[in-house]
Formats: C-alpha cells, sequence, structure tokens
C-alpha cells in the first residue's frame, strides 16, 4: 500500500465501539469522565473484540448488522472493561499518537519521550472525527449506517 493510497477497507467495530463509549461515559459522574480519554478506552475495548472489516457500503451495513445482532452484548462488557482500566492516574498522563507522523517517527518518539516531555493528554475528539470520516463513503446513511437508496 502506498503512503498517500486511500483506504478501501474498514473495521465496523470502529463506530459501534466509539458510540457504546461515548454512551456509557454519559452515565459516568463528570468527576469520574475526566479521568477518562475515550480513545484509550476504543483502543482497549477494540483489542478484545473482533474486528469485522467492509470495503463496500453494502459490506458496511451488513457488518453493522451482523454486529449489533450478535455482538451487543460483547460490546457493552469490553467497553465497560475498557472504561475501568484506562482510568488515569493524574500523575501519569499519556501522551496521545499523533497520526500525521508515520509509524517510523511514532516509534522514535516513543522511545526518546521521557517524564519531562509529558504534557497534559488532549481531547480524544481526533479519534472519533476520524471515525465519523468513515462515512465519506458514499452510498451510506449517516445516521444510522443504512444503504440510501
Amino acid at each position: 500500500m502506498q503512503p498517500n493510497q486511500a483506504l478501501t477497507y474498514c473495521n465496523v467495530m470502529e463506530l459501534l465501539v466509539a458510540q457504546e463509549v461515548h454512551r456509557q461515559l454519559q452515565q459516568l459522574p463528570p468527576k469520574l469522565v475526566k479521568y477518562i480519554n475515550p480513545a484509550q478506552a476504543i483502543a482497549y475495548a477494540l483489542n478484545r473484540l473482533p474486528a469485522l472489516y467492509a470495503t463496500s457500503p453494502r459490506g458496511w451495513y451488513l457488518q453493522q448488522q451482523r454486529a449489533k445482532a450478535k455482538l451487543a452484548p460483547q460490546i457493552v462488557v469490553a467497553v465497560g472493561q475498557a472504561l475501568a482500566a484506562v482510568q488515569q492516574d493524574p500523575l501519569n498522563v499519556a501522551i496521545p499518537l499523533n497520526f500525521a507522523e508515520n509509524a517510523e517517527n511514532i516509534e522514535e518518539s516513543a522511545s526518546d519521550s521521557s517524564d519531562a516531555d509529558v504534557e497534559e493528554a488532549k481531547s480524544p475528539d481526533f479519534f472519533l472525527s476520524w471515525v465519523r470520516s468513515l462515512f465519506g463513503l458514499g452510498g451510506i446513511n449517516k445516521a444510522d449506517g443504512r444503504l440510501k437508496r
């Protein structure tokens, strides 16, 4: 795959997990929510769930229906475990990935970072906006993922 080549596939679980993280965060006390990085919770949950990739709007819709029908309970449990696991220690703040960097730079910066380089964690909105950009695929209804006719 060329570095500038657009992705022609996506993991349906990313959006479903992001939605479930958002839903569960709204049910938590605000004082607790400020110690949870949603991007970390999403990654934690995704690493414990099967991937469901799609390469077309129809595939996206079918995989989404499959996930909702067969994996909904697993998604809820994985997200609950993720939210408990990623609660941040205010003294140990993680540095978020910058997707503008290439993989080599990410590895290099991870090995070079020190405690003095740690800054206050940024809002994880970058991930959610990236997930929302998946809807740029033609033919997908932004409200619920159904194919437009």
